[in-house]
């Protein structure tokens, strides 16, 4: 199983970390956009919280995180800003955003696993949301040859994998002491079509969909973000795969 959510992380948004069609960016002039903090003193407080089945709240997995950003600058080729995630433990994750042009693009570090020299799935500047867009756009559409996600395991992921996202509709969004904030929607669909080798040396077909939704607001940035639970079944057994909800609780300046 745990081989198997290690492939849902990896295609999922909410890390944005798979390969994009759009990684070329062309800021000239470089316009930030009002979808994110433009200032280095902001800070946005989230609620994250695993869900069960239609989407239950299990509030026993429930933490606090707290998202910051650094100057402007060239990150990767594109222009940018580092964002920081801080953790209730104290770690830090460092990825990059950039938030220009009328769109939001994401980017992060590499995955490091073994067999990925094999596979195109690496990090690139993906785009997240586009807000002019009127038709939709791929995100991801890759093959996976063997893929495996621990040098002593036999489990290999092999099929297509495609993910497309679609700007959706404005939502109205309640967040903190019941304030509510106009955000636009975008809705991401992602679709795996193969088989995976069992440490069995069995080989069983792999299908499976996933549903993901963000929202953005005008001068304000991502204010929810969710994962819809879903169920995957690998030879006639289910497997739950818990989704989760990310969702703005506090916002403010340092």
């Amino acid at each position: 199983m745990k081989k198997l959510l290690c492939l849902l992380a990896i295609i999922s948004v909410s890390i944005f970390g798979a390969c994009s069609d759009d990684s070329a960016i062309i800021v000239d002039p470089p316009l930030e956009n009002r979808f994110y903090p433009l200032s280095t003193t902001a800070f946005s407080e989230f609620r994250t919280v695993v869900l069960g089945e239609n989407n239950t709240e299990l509030t026993a997995s429930e933490e606090i995180i707290t998202r910051s950003w650094s100057n402007g600058g060239t990150f990767f080729g594109a222009s940018g800003r580092r964002e920081f995630t801080t953790y209730n433990d104290g770690t830090i994750d460092t990825g990059y955003v950039s938030n220009v042009n009328n769109m939001v693009h994401w980017h992060q570090s590499p995955f490091e696993l073994p067999g990925l020299a094999a596979n195109r799935i690496m990090p690139e500047w993906v785009k997240i949301a586009d807000f002019g867009n009127t038709t939709g756009w791929t995100i991801l559409n890759d093959s996976l040859k063997g893929l495996r996600f621990e040098a002593d395991t036999n489990w290999r992921f092999n099929g297509l994998v495609t993910k497309t996202a679609l700007k959706g509709g404005m939502v109205n969004v309640v967040y903190g002491n019941n304030e509510t904030v106009s955000a636009r929607e975008f809705t991401y669909v992602t679709t795996f079509n193969g088989t995976v080798v069992l440490d069995s040396l069995s080989t069983a077909p792999l299908q499976f969909m996933l549903h993901e939704r963000t929202y953005f607001a005008e001068n304000i940035g991502l204010v929810k973000y969710e994962q819809d639970f879903t169920n995957v079944e690998i030879m006639s057994e289910r497997y739950p795969v818990y989704g989760y909800r990310i969702e703005l609780i506090r916002r403010g300046v340092r």
